[in-house]
């Protein structure tokens, strides 16, 4: 019967004295981020909720609600390899919106989804596909005010959404796939 360190604890132990040695191993400089100069995208009286997206392809996107002196709006602008932004393509001029969620399908299509913080609202669905225009707006039903979606590597789109809201719990949440 061997009376010394478990077997087990030994490797624990070496395993732990490799990783404090990796930590105090200095990370190579190209691995520190590099400087960031921020382009302006936009100019309104108010702009908020402001998010970048970049698709598998490496196309840039930002989407952001403006509250011009009339009605807000909820814009997406994208550019490809670090050219001019597109003209902003307006979603929605519904008050009360909520972040949306962006997804891309494998062709570069582009998949946005938000909800509204006004009870009783259905949340909202547009889509373009690649090299196309935005598709007409239309209403996600039975999704409320929080969504988010995700693109398989086929292209399908899957929404998950909060369905009703009640002074008490539960809460019901819901989940579709659309081709």
């Amino acid at each position: 019967m061997e009376t010394g360190v478990p077997v087990s604890s030994r490797s624990k132990f070496i395993l732990f004295m490799v990783s404090a040695f990796a930590l105090m191993v200095p990370a190579a400089a190209s691995a520190a981020p590099q400087s960031l100069e921020p382009l302006e995208i936009a100019r309104a009286a108010q702009i908020s909720d402001v998010e970048p997206h970049v698709s598998p392809s490496g196309r840039q996107f930002a989407t952001y609600t403006t509250v011009p002196p009339a009605t807000p709006t909820l814009n997406l602008i994208d550019r490809i390899d670090g050219g001019p932004f597109t003209a902003p393509a307006v979603l929605t001029t519904t008050p009360n919106v909520e972040d949306p969620s962006v997804s891309f399908t494998p062709n570069d299509g582009v998949y946005v989804t938000w909800g509204h913080a006004t009870s009783g609202n259905n949340a909202q669905q547009a889509f373009r596909p690649a090299g196309g225009e935005f598709a007409p707006t239309t209403a996600l039903t039975g999704c409320g005010r929080f969504v988010d979606s995700a693109a398989s590597p086929t292209g399908e789109i899957a929404v998950a959404c909060s369905q009703t809201r009640v002074p008490t719990p539960p809460d019901t949440y819901g989940l579709g796939i659309s081709p």
